[in-house]
């Protein structure tokens, strides 16, 4: 099924390829392109923003990718606290170049958010046989089946990475409902509190037989998860926001270092304390809050260096986070048929995975390069 879904986006790239853009990459691609001044930036390029965007794709695709160390520090350290600062990083810049062409453009955020979603109800029809294998797996009856997509597609997606798109959209309309009110604090404090409240997920061994304890395991009965739009990515939203809206200020000026190696350690002592006793999930740490603030600003204060291929590096960010997961599947549930059922997983199926990915990414590429010069040549070679 993956490879027939596969063969429908390459098509669909080739004639949208100026459409489909990753999330923060169409937002300063077109505000480095408009001239719009950023006065703490040394530079009008983000590269490091770029790259490290990149890495955070790659590291997406290794937490699917299920035991990656025998070891069990190595194993925490790598997939629950590493592989877990991705997403808040992707979340904060959307939230901050968000904010900043907004700020140019009244209209522009209706007109993003109209984007994100064609972007979601595409990819959310890519993987729809995903999705309908996974519910004929848990032998669904039928007259559900309809009920159950349409509570994906509003809440976790058709597979299991498109939860981004409905978190990202619900935390831009609570960020926009919270931004009516100009008292930060307030408005951080809510947030906070909602964070609180999904950092259960992460403490539920230490909040067995409580009170808290037992609405919270009541809750993810129903929703599994509080990693969602109401919990998790309004807090990195706002702090972009925040960043944007005050990245004149000393708090994002000055000792950002020692801000950013504070927050770090906040982060490996809160990850320590996590590890000794392991929650639901680990997708929630309060130190990366901080953390997640500090880096950005400290980045976007550095000098960016200039690098020619950074259209290039945005694409294949891109792709990577919106295509192995069919690439990972596939090769999961081959892999017992060709090897006397061995299931390929951890280091050797990120391996795999990512290869093959960055094939197909580049592949993409390359034909998109060439449709664009055809255009621009009137239709020739």
């Amino acid at each position: 099924m993956f490879p027939v879904s596969l063969f429908v986006s390459i098509d669909f790239f080739q004639s949208h390829s100026l459409f489909l853009y990753f999330y923060t990459d169409d937002l300063y691609y077109v505000i480095q392109k408009k001239g719009v001044s950023m006065n703490h930036s040394k530079s009008s390029h983000y590269t490091t923003i770029t790259i490290i965007q990149y890495i955070a794709s790659v590291l997406i695709i290794l937490v699917h990718c299920g035991r990656l160390f025998q070891h069990e520090g190595l194993h925490f350290f790598v997939k629950s606290m590493l592989c877990r600062a991705a997403v808040p990083f992707f979340l904060i810049t959307t939230g901050y170049f968000l904010y900043k062409k907004s700020s140019q453009l009244p209209n522009y955020q209706e007109g993003y958010i109209r984007r994100l979603l064609k972007q979601y109800l595409f990819w959310s029809l890519i993987y729809l046989p995903y999705a309908l294998l996974f519910l004929y797996q848990q032998k669904t009856p039928l007259v559900f089946v309809p009920i159950a997509l349409v509570g994906a597609l509003l809440y976790i997606g058709t597979c299991y990475h498109l939860w981004y798109f409905p978190s990202l959209l619900t935390g831009i309309w609570i960020i926009n409902l919270l931004s009516k009110h100009k008292k930060i604090l307030l408005s951080f404090g809510a947030l906070l509190l909602l964070y609180s409240f999904g950092a259960l997920e992460t403490y539920s061994a230490y909040m067995e037989n409580t009170l808290i304890g037992n609405l919270y395991f009541s809750y993810r009965q129903v929703f599994f998860t509080t990693r969602n739009g109401l919990f998790y990515s309004p807090i990195f939203i706002w702090s972009g926001f925040i960043l944007a809206q005050n990245s004149h200020r000393s708090i994002f000026q000055k000792h950002l270092p020692v801000k950013l190696s504070l927050s770090t350690l906040l982060f490996c002592l809160e990850g320590w304390f996590v590890f000794q006793h392991q929650g639901d999930d680990k997708n929630f740490f309060f130190s990366l809050i901080p953390f997640s603030l500090f880096f950005l600003a400290l980045i976007l204060q550095s000098k960016q260096p200039i690098c020619s291929q950074e259209k290039l590096i945005r694409f294949l960010t891109h792709k990577n986070f919106l295509l192995h997961p069919a690439f990972l599947e596939a090769i999961k549930g081959l892999s017992p048929k060709f090897f006397d059922g061995y299931e390929i997983t951890g280091l050797v199926l990120f391996a795999i995975t990512y290869a093959m990915t960055s094939f197909a990414a580049l592949t993409l590429w390359k034909l998109s390069r060439r449709n664009t010069r055809q255009l621009a040549g009137g239709g020739t070679a």
